[in-house]
């Protein structure tokens, strides 16, 4: 559990590396955070991004490996459920799905 801290820490520390060193422009980060420049600008300086900003943040510069996660975390809720005996219909997948991915 502790390690996720200081991980978490280390990246924070590079975080101005990773957005400079990805294919988007910081103002389509900027945009996506729902921040102004000043206050993106503020924060990175600081390195105290939220952990949901974080979260864009990296959905935005790794999308592939964002979704395969959130589908893992579906796989393995669904095998947790089955084997106590709950289960969902599959239109509650998709509306999980839809909900997760699509923001419906």
């Amino acid at each position: 559990m502790i390690s996720s801290i200081f991980e978490t820490k280390k990246i924070l520390q590079n975080i101005d590396k990773y957005i400079a060193n990805s294919h988007y422009k910081v103002e389509y980060i900027v945009k996506e955070l729902g921040m102004t420049n000043a206050t993106y600008y503020r924060t990175l300086k600081a390195k105290k991004f939220e952990v949901d900003e974080l979260e864009k943040i990296f959905t935005i510069l790794y999308p592939e490996e964002a979704e395969k996660y959130k589908v893992n975390e579906l796989i393995e809720t669904s095998i947790k459920e089955a084997k106590s005996d709950g289960y969902k219909t599959q239109e509650q997948i998709m509306d999980d799905y839809d909900k997760l991915f699509l923001g419906k």
